[in-house]
């Protein structure tokens, strides 16, 4: 498909929905070549909460927001790869709080990580077919709106951010 993209809209917690935007995907462009995993649900206590505090029902909506939406993807972005012979790349979107935590955000900390380590044994595996798997963890990222401004004034965040790697919010 060279330099073309498809956007598909979906709720990632509803599986058919990923399944249908990779056959999109492949009916407009002949074949799949990548795919890009990024989602990030997390909600400033509202969700989310220490380990004492997470509920059953809130555990599970973080992990099948975050984590098996990105196994959806990876499975049927793969064999659409493999179905069309040249293998591929797939980019998981992690966190940094996958790899050293985050205080009172167990839910996405054990998602992120998890998605990590996932990627190391689905790339281990799908290298011999060309599909290459990567994980990129990123920092805070302040996308607009009120977001970052909301989490600055959080005391559980604002400690987070300012032990931000690069010293500042990217």
């Amino acid at each position: 498909a060279g330099s073309q993209g498809h956007f598909a809209r979906m709720d990632v917690t509803e599986p058919e929905t990923i399944e249908q935007a990779v056959a999109a995907a492949v009916s407009k462009f002949g074949a799949l070549d990548g795919i890009v995993n990024n989602v990030a649900g997390m909600a400033l206590n509202r969700i989310d909460q220490r380990v004492t505090e997470l509920g059953l029902d809130d555990w599970n909506l973080i992990l099948a927001t975050n984590l098996t939406s990105a196994f959806l993807g990876m499975k049927h972005g793969i064999r659409a790869m493999l179905d069309g012979g040249k293998g591929g790349s797939v980019v998981n979107i992690a966190s940094e709080a996958g790899i050293r935590g985050m205080n009172g955000l167990e839910g996405y900390t054990a998602s992120k990580g998890a998605i990590v380590a996932m990627t190391r044994s689905v790339a281990s595996y799908y290298a011999r077919y060309n599909v290459r798997c990567n994980t990129l963890a990123v920092g805070f990222v302040n996308t607009g709106g009120d977001r970052i401004e909301e989490l600055l004034r959080d005391p559980l965040f604002a400690g987070e951010i300012q032990r931000h790697h690069l010293g500042h919010v990217g």
